[in-house]
């Protein structure tokens, strides 16, 4: 009798714990999807963005040659107009840390911050 209440209790156990371990499984794959679902968005917002503001240099490029041209002459404002754009590339290769590196590593280690996985282990402690 004793032997079939033990065995009793380490059956209801162990189906506990499968049920646990598939409940925390499910969790970490829920946090994962939202997690990586945050990380392709901001890919696609970049791209976007960055599509929409070459497109918008462009058309300031091409009106500040177009107003200069009437002053300077068509073949000095487009010279003046390229030194521009390799001004913009070389600060851009200059400081690429600063504004590109650094704020986009700060967005992923935002988006995987530990305080969700903290905040679930405190969940757990207040509740015992």
């Amino acid at each position: 009798m004793e032997n079939k209440k033990r065995n009793s209790k380490i059956r209801q156990f162990i189906l506990d714990l499968k049920s646990y371990l598939s409940i925390e499984s499910d969790y970490y794959q829920v946090l994962l999807v939202e997690k990586t679902t945050k990380i392709v968005s901001l890919i696609i917002l970049f791209f976007l963005l960055s599509g929409l503001f070459l497109g918008l240099f462009f058309f300031l490029l091409l009106g500040l040659a177009y107003f200069l041209s009437s002053i300077y002459g068509k073949l000095i404002t487009f010279w003046i107009v390229l030194g521009l754009i390799i001004l913009f590339m070389l600060l851009v290769i200059l400081f690429r840390k600063k504004i590109i590196t650094n704020p986009i590593l700060r967005l992923v280690l935002n988006i995987f911050d530990d305080k969700t996985f903290k905040g679930r282990k405190e969940d757990k402690d207040e509740n015992n």
